[in-house]
């Protein structure tokens, strides 16, 4: 059992974090660690952008978007005239908020590591003065006659770009290879619950798609396109 101590500036009581029973002492520092971070996190709002949050954008993008069609959809049975959508999900911090951002190259690297995945050289293009665009191939090992080419949206800052890379990468290597990120905002259920917002968010928009056009569309996915 590992037991931290952690103690304020404006509080002479510290505050301790138990590991509890632990097979290792590296499983019993991460316990540790993470009980610290989840309630310095809770204590003095701070907002970690880490894997889970990349994840969790994603599905609260599609669910927004399914959202959108709906609207849509509701308009034309009202025979209101078609409003174009330019609303965004708000992932700005508050007021007091403090907001930390993860090395998501740093990230990548273990990935790579651990996975042993090999990839060639990041190389970089300026488009034009100041706009950069970034590229490398990954190839997995399993299949070493294949390769996927990510590459970034283009950036004013090549520092931008390589976040921006590490990004779309780690998030491509954590569906291949069936990958678990433990982080700041990781919870055993969280990946889950956003999944099952975005399925109801589908389903609710079907059945309005089914009620306007006439079109049923089933609810599972299928190995066909379509458009």
């Amino acid at each position: 059992m590992l037991v931290w101590l952690f103690r304020s500036d404006s509080s002479v009581v510290p505050v301790v974090y138990l590991s509890g029973d632990s097979e290792s002492v590296d499983e019993s520092c991460e316990t540790a660690a993470r009980k610290a971070v989840y309630d310095l996190m809770k204590k003095h709002d701070i907002i970690v952008d880490d894997v889970t949050t990349l994840q969790k954008k994603i599905f609260e993008r599609c669910g927004q978007l399914y959202s959108y069609k709906k609207e849509e959809l509701a308009g034309i049975e009202k025979g209101e005239s078609k409003v174009y959508f330019h609303g965004d999900i708000c992932t700005e911090s508050g007021i007091n908020q403090r907001k930390f951002v993860i090395d998501f190259i740093k990230v990548l690297r273990s990935i790579l590591k651990c996975a042993n995945i090999k990839c060639t050289p990041i190389e970089t293009i300026e488009k034009f003065p100041n706009l950069y665009i970034l590229w490398f191939n990954i190839i997995h090992h399993k299949n070493s006659l294949g390769c996927r080419c990510l590459f970034n949206d283009y950036c004013t800052s090549q520092d931008a770009t390589k976040k921006d890379l590490a990004r779309k990468a780690v998030d491509y290597l954590i569906d291949v290879c069936n990958l678990e990120i433990v982080d700041a905002n990781y919870r055993a259920t969280t990946c889950r619950f956003d999944v099952v917002l975005c399925v109801l968010e589908r389903e609710s928009y079907l059945s309005v798609k089914k009620r306007v056009l006439g079109v049923t569309e089933p609810l599972e996915p299928s190995t066909g396109l379509v458009e």
